[in-house]
């Protein structure tokens, strides 16, 4: 299934949408779908906030397939390259302990996605590719 949506957070709400509708067609167990949703939600968020800065004229392209028992997801974008797997986890209980408000969404999806796989955009191709790897 694939999907495209505008950097807008408005469109969010139905991308989730359409993926619990193919996880749940797909019969993934909810605690899955719930943690691939969220993953896949936060990337989106980030790429709209920061890295789009809210540009409604720039897209998201969103791949995902069931493979071998896996939830593939491909996330594509135009934006300056940013490497997730380069981000450091944080010690959730002194973020907690620190009463920091956000800040931990590319720490769930480093911790709930099993592979994750990053392409930056060259000469060759024109966008950064981020794939996400969840096993069921």
């Amino acid at each position: 299934m694939k999907i495209k949506i505008q950097a807008e957070l408005s469109e969010l709400s139905g991308m989730r949408e359409k993926l619990s509708e193919f996880a749940e067609l797909n019969s993934v167990a909810s605690d899955a779908t719930n943690l691939i949703v969220l993953s896949i939600d936060e990337i989106c968020t980030n790429l709209i906030k920061y890295a789009y800065n809210y540009n409604k004229s720039k897209t998201i392209d969103i791949s995902v397939k069931i493979s071998d028992n896996k939830f593939i997801t491909t996330i594509k974008d135009t934006s300056e390259p940013f490497d997730i797997r380069k981000h450091a986890k944080k010690n959730i209980i002194e973020h907690v302990r620190k009463l920091n408000v956000g800040g931990l969404g590319m720490h769930i999806v480093l911790t709930v996605m099993d592979e994750i796989y990053y392409e930056p955009n060259s000469d060759v191709n024109p966008q950064n590719t981020l794939t996400l790897i969840k096993k069921l």
